[in-house]
């Protein structure tokens, strides 16, 4: 069982820390702070900062998703919405804080590069509040020896109009399927149905050529002639597995789907071994699956709330010895996230929980 052995405190007043990444050691863990505009790495072992990343050297803007390899760190930055996610690459073994490299995604209308995940040198990233439809989850090659990451391998997209907006992924221990928690969001009707659509034609004709544009707008139609109803369904949250190869291709489809027929919010996931770790904001719990012995994630075999309200990132080192927690420390109240006040526990900050046996 893991037992809460240090907080690590938040920083600036309701600074909202997303994301942890462990390096494939197990040595180090980074860990993004958005509203500061820094990453921090740490020693996994006396949980002391050996780095900080930040600006004006890093050149963050509200970084989100984070990934430690074995030479670099890599960054999402989700730019308060105004366009589209980018990305920052360091090198870990240089003495600058600069960025190696700068991504910025081809498809213009992605915002909020969400969490990130990496196998065999092939990132997977969700991406939801996009301009267009509900959600994406692309894949890109990534060159951990030059820290650039090169291009566009696939992208899923209409699958996620059927039930909602990807937020976590994590990669199978094999890397063969890619594992996302999603948030349902209620298909909208009338007038904000009418009003999104205008919003995401007005966004494609400012970035896009006149040509470009008027694909956009009869692939738009194509799309709509041909979608399938979807069927009604009382579901809120759940997890979607997808199968990906080793070019970065994804299933057209889950190959499997984990609906939560009660709200519960899930946000960030990690899978180490057959170990599946997912939080979940509105209840202030991570769980721990078994995905050998629960292969449809039905059951935690622990429930982890110590100190917990409203966790958003949480990673388990490689040897699963210690479970690394990024807590928001914000109020809910009748399944409600207030973004602006503090949990009464004031415990704001990355939990750190160390493996205990008996």
């Amino acid at each position: 069982m893991y037992h809460l052995n240090d907080i690590i405190p938040g920083g600036i007043d309701l600074n909202l820390i997303p994301d942890v990444s462990f390096n494939p050691d197990g040595t180090l863990f980074a860990v993004t702070y958005l509203n500061s505009n820094e990453v921090v790495i740490f020693d996994a072992r006396t949980r002391s900062p050996v780095r900080v990343f930040k600006n004006p050297e890093a050149d963050f803007d509200s970084p989100h998703g984070v990934l430690l390899t074995e030479n670099h760190l890599i960054v999402s930055n989700v730019h308060g919405m105004t366009r589209p996610s980018s990305f920052t690459v360091y090198n870990l073994n240089a003495s600058s804080g600069e960025p190696v490299s700068v991504f910025i995604t081809p498809h213009k209308y992605l915002r909020e590069a969400h969490s990130l995940a990496i196998y065999n040198n092939v990132i997977v990233v969700t991406y939801c509040h996009n301009t267009e439809g509900s959600g994406a989850v692309v894949s890109y090659q990534f060159d951990d020896n030059a820290g650039v990451i090169q291009a566009t391998l696939d992208i899923l997209q209409d699958c996620f109009e059927n039930f909602g907006d990807p937020k976590g992924i994590a990669f199978s221990k094999d890397g063969t399927s890619v594992f996302l928690t999603y948030v349902t969001q209620k298909k909208m009707r009338g007038l904000p149905k009418y009003t999104r659509r205008m919003k995401a034609t007005w966004v494609a004709w400012q970035e896009r050529s006149l040509k470009e544009f008027f694909q956009y707008i009869r692939e738009k139609i194509d799309n709509r002639a041909s979608e399938a109803q979807p069927a009604n369904r009382n579901i809120y949250n759940g997890i979607a597995i997808f199968g990906i190869d080793n070019a970065g291709q994804f299933t057209e489809q889950p190959t499997s789907v984990f609906a939560r027929e009660t709200f519960c919010r899930l946000e960030n996931i990690d899978i180490v071994d057959d170990t599946v770790v997912i939080c979940d904001t509105i209840n202030g719990s991570v769980c721990l699956y078994d995905f050998k012995k629960d292969p449809q994630l039905k059951a935690p075999e622990h429930i982890i709330t110590e100190n917990i309200s409203l966790p958003h990132g949480a990673k388990l080192s490689p040897d699963k010895s210690m479970l690394v927690v990024t807590n928001y420390g914000l109020k809910v109240a009748n399944q409600v996230i207030h973004w602006r006040t503090p949990s009464s526990g004031n415990n704001r900050g990355v939990l750190v929980y160390d493996l205990k046996t008996v």
